[in-house]
């Protein structure tokens, strides 16, 4: 026991010993430089980026008002027709077109028939009526009767005349003046390649001429040709009453030189006035057809072919006056004063 004793005390005092002991440092050779280490410059702090300051949105000026559109109270214009037949009726063409003007009348439409039946359709015979047309100092606007086309010997020479000088070779588009030109021009938009028809818009009404001659004609054309004139027209009236519902216009007029439901028993001039009667009733607002022919004047302001909002005029002939037709928006209607 003591032996054991004696042997912990000397390795305690071993262990003391060795946990006391200093190392010598090192002495340094003096011929040896120790460089110091270099320290690392320290990186560039980067300046902080500002962030993007966001422009002003600018206040948005309220969108203008659609400029309204004009309302009128009450839209004038003249129509004639069937005439002239003689020299004679040349001086009450003139006379006229004198009191159309005086009565201050945007423009004067013709329903067809510039000469009678019969006469020799030359060229000299054109050129006659285009320089007495010529002299109306507000815009002449004419449709095309069966005298001037289909009571001719040769319809298609004809046809081709009256393009040509009647109408003067016209385009798409026509500008109509009179000789007066402080009166406003028509713009007419012509049918290609059946130019007779013709549409044009004034003062919110929608106005239209249509080669619808009396069929079939002294000289008769043939079936094939009537249908064709006849789809041309079904084609352009189409176009007329879907502009005046989709444009809102407040009525619609027709000018034609026959009328449909009398001068013409051919099927296929029903099936077109079928078609017309079908577009007047989907239009829904007031429509004016304006036909010559049988040399008469009347007038009905409702219900022609039983269509409540239909009216029918037939403006007289031999140049024996003319009407004044005025549309009025209180009303709604047509209505007509004799001069």
């Amino acid at each position: 026991m003591k032996r054991r004793l004696l042997l912990f005390i000397i390795l305690s005092l071993i262990l003391f010993s060795a946990c006391n002991t200093t190392v010598p440092k090192p002495i340094p050779d003096p011929d040896i430089i120790i460089e110091p280490e270099p320290v690392p410059e320290p990186k560039p702090v980067p300046e902080p980026v500002p962030e993007p300051v966001p422009e002003p949105v600018p206040e948005l000026e309220p969108a203008p008002e659609p400029t309204p559109k004009p309302v009128f109270k009450t839209t004038k214009f003249a129509a004639f027709g069937d005439t002239p037949y003689t020299t004679g009726e040349f001086s009450k063409i003139t006379k006229v077109f004198n009191e159309v003007a005086n009565s201050q009348m945007p423009f004067i439409v013709h329903v067809g028939d510039i000469f009678s039946s019969g006469t020799r359709c030359t060229k000299a015979l054109y050129s006659s009526r285009n320089t007495l047309f010529s002299t109306s100092k507000i815009p002449f606007v004419i449709a095309i009767g069966d005298n001037e086309y289909n009571d001719c010997p040769k319809p298609e020479q004809a046809l081709k005349l009256y393009r040509e000088i009647i109408l003067t070779n016209p385009g798409k588009s026509q500008i109509i003046q009179g000789t007066d030109k402080a009166v406003k021009s028509l713009t007419l938009e012509r049918q290609n390649p059946q130019v007779e028809n013709a549409s044009w818009d004034y003062q919110n009404i929608k106005f239209t001429t249509l080669f619808f001659p009396n069929f079939p004609g002294d000289y008769p054309l043939p079936l094939s040709r009537i249908e064709e004139i006849l789809d041309a027209n079904k084609v352009f009236l189409k176009k007329v009453f879907s502009e005046a519902t989709t444009q809102n216009h407040s009525a619609v007029v027709l000018i034609m030189q026959s009328d449909p439901t009398s001068s013409c028993s051919l099927k296929a001039c029903l099936k077109f006035n079928d078609e017309l009667k079908k577009l007047v009733k989907q239009f829904g607002k007031p429509v004016l057809s304006i036909n010559g022919d049988n040399h008469t004047k009347s007038f009905k302001n409702s219900k022609y072919q039983n269509v409540k909002h239909w009216a029918h005029l037939r403006p007289n002939g031999f140049a024996n006056g003319w009407a004044e037709i005025v549309f009025t928006l209180d009303s709604n209607s047509f209505s007509v004063k004799w001069h």
